[in-house]
């Protein structure tokens, strides 16, 4: 008699335990949600720049504000969530907020409704961000949560992969690559909506059980409070080190403009990068689970200071793509990583608070990060912008040193 086949809960739970069907359904609702990211936020400052003829230390601006005026938005959710019996709300919340900009990205003429949108879309993304990070903490098996936030960040990945497929597609269609014409951006945008929307049908399917526990008395009211963990705070401050010199990848894109690139090279180096990403996200992250995560990190980190050193070097297409692909793995060997080492660092009530500040840290950097990458850019030249991500990146390399994560449970060989 034949064995039924394996429906998608009995594989999640037999892969990452009884909380793997989640995880699972986050991903797909993040692969959905970063197709409809990479049509837009991506393209957005080849159609800034090139269309429009905004400038560069503009652009970064616009992109150093989107991230880091949300990130009061990642430490109230995060710490909302910690107080609240359930996350999904928050996350519903944020995916739907996101969502409704897309569309509306079609209306730009210029930089004002850009940032405001920009601003939009990352406040969507600072409200979920933290309570879904934090419910894929809570459900998966202690032992296999590197492997969790690596199969969650392939899956987002993935679908940043196809969202640069489809717009380099629809700009080819259009007989564009040179120059993006404001009809093939808003095609692009509109056609990125569906994705969007989609993935916040998906997530409705998520069922999550209701949590005794809340978060002590020490912590109640709504202003935000830092995690109670010296390692946790220390944690915080290597990922604000780091952030200072993680300028927006709308960088990278200028960058293969600048060397003589069209937007479909733009678009296709930006995909090579994210299938290096997502290939090796979840591997690594299962080799953190028996290896510890610390060490991933510190070699991501002196990694990326090397790549972001040579794109301010690179003198051809060719080269800054062999650079890009490299930089998928730096992201794809610590994003998830990252997440799980967070994790191990905060107590479990207050797993939300870390990921609120977690986020907030990062996108409190991005402001400065962004604005210094355009100034130098415009004012020196952008081996000065790349240089200083670089120095950012070992500091931050230098500061982890010092962080001291506890003792973990390690998933057993099978």
């Amino acid at each position: 008699m034949t064995e039924p086949a394996p429906t998608m809960r009995s594989r999640a739970r037999s892969l990452l335990g009884p909380g793997g069907e989640t995880v699972l359904l986050l991903g797909l609702v993040s692969l959905c949600t970063d197709i409809s990211s990479e049509m837009t936020l991506n393209v957005l400052p080849i159609f800034l720049s090139g269309t429009l003829g905004v400038s560069v230390a503009a652009i970064g601006l616009i992109e150093g504000v989107g991230e880091s005026t949300a990130a009061a938005t990642r430490l109230f959710a995060g710490g909302m969530s910690d107080r609240m019996t359930r996350r999904v709300p928050f996350v519903i919340a944020g995916y739907g907020l996101s969502a409704l900009t897309k569309p509306l990205f079609a209306l730009v003429t210029g930089p004002l409704l850009a940032g405001w949108l920009r601003f939009g879309d990352r406040v969507g993304k600072g409200i979920r961000t933290p309570p879904r990070d934090a419910l894929i903490a809570d459900v998966a098996t202690e032992g296999r949560r590197g492997l969790a936030f690596g199969i969650h960040r392939a899956a987002d990945t993935f679908g940043a992969v196809l969202g640069l497929l489809l717009a380099a597609l629809v700009v080819w269609l259009a007989g564009g690559g040179d120059l993006l014409t404001r009809g093939e951006f808003q095609r692009m945008a509109l056609v990125a909506s569906v994705p969007a929307f989609l993935g916040v049908l998906i997530l409705l399917r998520v069922r999550e059980t209701p949590r005794a526990v809340r978060a002590p008395a020490a912590t109640s009211g709504w202003r935000p409070v830092l995690p109670a963990s010296p390692s946790a705070r220390r944690y915080l401050l290597v990922l604000f080190l780091f952030a200072l010199g993680n300028s927006s990848d709308a960088f990278v894109v200028l960058r293969v403009i600048d060397l003589g690139g069209n937007a479909i090279e733009a678009l296709l180096a930006l995909a090579l990068m994210n299938v290096v990403y997502a290939l090796i996200a979840a591997p690594v992250g299962g080799l953190s689970d028996r290896f510890g995560r610390r060490g991933f990190l510190l070699g991501g980190y002196v990694i990326y200071a090397g790549i972001y050193g040579a794109f301010g070097l690179a003198s051809s297409v060719g080269g800054l793509a062999a650079l890009i692909a490299l930089y998928g793995a730096y992201y794809g060997a610590t994003e998830g990583v990252s997440r799980a080492f967070a994790t191990d660092l905060a107590l479990p009530h207050e797993r939300g608070t870390m990921f609120g500040w977690f986020h907030a840290v990062t996108a409190l950097g991005a402001l400065p990060a962004s604005v210094i990458a355009g100034v130098l850019w415009t004012t020196v030249d952008p081996a000065a912008a790349f240089a200083f991500g670089a120095a950012s990146a070992l500091c931050a390399a230098i500061a982890l040193a010092f962080v001291r994560a506890p003792a973990r449970t390690v998933t057993p060989s099978p």
